[in-house]
């Protein structure tokens, strides 16, 4: 699917819980509108059929089998592909997707070899993000303190110290064989501040992104006179 002739830019965002995505993935919205950047921010698990099972089989008591979890993402992603993230990039936007495919190899596997097929798979029935950003920290103690301050629970969700610690190896897992795909991909650590990382993230993806016009002009513009948008 990388071969499709997409116009736009398709930035993930990754991470375990507690990381700030859907935080960062607001405000880096907020940013572009400001500047006239076209974008669209989604997330996965969407609102859709597939995805509303998703969230459903997530206030269970116990996690669905890690194959069923995998085969749902894999239709909400296919609906999500055609009805959001294609249209949008043939529109020409920035599209800002809090999760993605790398997601759900880490989330959804067991070992790296089950985690290097769900990326096979789904690289080759989807389109591959031009840019992902993995937002990790080594600060156990920030993730639960965040994870904590929910008002829901999920079953898929870390609750403690050696839980995170573990998701926080499968992201560094899924980091190195992005890698060794040559697949763009930066870690940004998120145990900073929603806006200083969004600042932040918003120079990496102009930087990085020549095929939405209207995004070139926020290059030259400092973080200081970015952040002024969402102070």
């Amino acid at each position: 699917m990388s071969s499709l002739p997409l116009r736009g830019c398709f930035v993930a965002l990754i991470g375990p819980d507690g990381s700030g995505k859907t935080t960062v993935a607001g405000l880096l919205g907020t940013i572009f509108e400001a500047f006239g950047v076209p974008v669209t921010v989604t997330k996965e698990p969407t609102t859709g059929r597939y995805g509303q099972a998703i969230r459903e089989s997530f206030k269970l008591p116990e996690r669905l089998p890690k194959h069923q979890e995998a085969r749902l993402f894999i239709l909400d992603r296919a609906q999500h592909m055609s009805e959001t993230v294609i249209p949008a990039l043939l529109d020409g936007k920035v599209i800002i997707s809090d999760r993605c495919c790398y997601d759900t190899a880490v989330y959804q596997s067991d070992g790296m070899a089950e985690m290097a097929d769900l990326i096979d798979l789904n690289e080759l029935l989807f389109p591959i993000p031009d840019q992902t950003y993995l937002l990790e920290t080594e600060d156990v103690e920030c993730l639960l303190h965040r994870i904590g301050k929910r008002t829901t629970v999920e079953n898929i969700e870390p609750k403690t110290a050696s839980q995170v610690m573990e998701l926080l190896c499968r992201y560094d897992d899924i980091y190195d064989l992005l890698q060794k795909r040559n697949r763009f991909v930066l870690p940004i650590e998120c145990s900073i501040p929603a806006t200083t990382m969004a600042v932040m993230l918003a120079k990496l993806i102009a930087l990085h992104c020549d095929s939405v016009p209207e995004i070139l002009p926020l290059q030259q513009i400092e973080p200081e006179d970015i952040a002024l948008k969402i102070s």
